[in-house]
């Protein structure tokens, strides 16, 4: 029944605390047995050790204290003593547990944000023996300063933006409400006159203008002046009698005289800012035939 087993592949443990205390056998000279029950100890020191454990002198003494021993029936092994099943179900579980790890998949790293370099001198600061909170560095302090200031300064600049937009949107919807649908006699890029107020048309819509009221009245006289125009040039152009080419070149010449009088030349620049964004205010201008000196050297001849 003896196994060829050395103590030193079982048990490595026991030969290095017999090998302590000088045991006088090698360990190629303790061989192991199949009963795992019988346990042997010493009448001298008390010690307790298995019967797998003899040795050539058919285990009569000792191997710690060389005294006389005797036979004794044990149910439980001790602590340190385990089987060879036992180590074997340890290392199966041992394998397992690796197994799982490693198929485990791997755990996301949180990425951190890098702390503030802090000088040495800025670590801690105190006021007169009394430490400002003592948790909180005044560095730390400064630092929670700055990010709350920045906090604080974008949200001020989102707020602004937002007020901007609200306030664009808003006038281009009441800007959209007032307007109305564009009259195909006007041409785009023009002033009209509708229910004595002073429309622009833009494409398909026509939006009113809010200007002053001496600049609506400029804008409303030159819209005459052009409407004539327009007509003269219809009447030339279409081969009307002379009756009403002159007729319409009078009403021309009342129109132009009244409004010279009353706001200047057209070229200048308050009639030229108040009607320039008209598509028709170059044809206006040619009206007038101006000197080096900025006067009026004379009108067109269909004036």
């Amino acid at each position: 029944m003896a196994m060829n087993n050395s103590l030193a592949e079982v048990h490595p443990e026991l030969v290095s605390e017999w090998s302590d205390r000088n045991y006088p056998l090698l360990p190629t000279q303790v061989t192991v047995f199949a009963n795992r029950k019988a346990w042997w100890k010493c009448k001298d020191c008390g010690r307790e050790w298995n019967s797998l454990i003899s040795t050539r002198s058919g285990g009569s003494k000792c191997p710690y204290c060389s005294g006389y021993i005797f036979l004794k029936e044990k149910e439980h092994y001790p602590q340190w003593l385990e089987s060879q099943e036992e180590r074997r179900a340890k290392i199966e579980e041992t394998k397992r547990n690796r197994e799982i790890l490693s198929n485990a998949p791997p755990e996301k790293e949180v990425e951190k944000e890098p702390e503030p370099v802090v000088p040495a001198w800025e670590q801690k600061k105190k006021v007169k023996g009394f430490d400002l909170h003592s948790d909180v560095s005044m560095a730390e302090r400064h630092t929670f300063n700055l990010k709350e200031n920045e906090v604080e300064t974008v949200g001020k600049k989102e707020r602004f933006r937002r007020n901007i937009m609200a306030i664009q949107l808003l006038k281009k919807c009441q800007e959209e409400d007032n307007s109305i649908p564009a009259d195909p006699t006007v041409r785009n890029f023009s002033y009209t006159v509708v229910d004595n107020k002073i429309y622009y048309r833009e494409n398909s819509r026509m939006t009113p203008v809010e200007v002053s009221a001496t600049a609506e009245n400029r804008i409303k006289g030159m819209i005459a002046i052009r409407n004539s125009v327009r007509t003269l040039i219809e009447l030339q152009t279409e081969d009307y009698p002379d009756s009403e080419i002159e007729a319409e070149q009078e009403r021309l010449n009342r129109l132009y005289d009244t409004f010279s009088g009353k706001y200047g030349l057209i070229n200048s620049r308050a009639n030229t800012s108040a009607f320039s964004q008209d598509s028709s205010f170059s044809l206006l201008s040619a009206l007038e035939i101006i000197g080096e000196d900025g006067e009026l050297e004379r009108k067109e001849h269909s004036c």
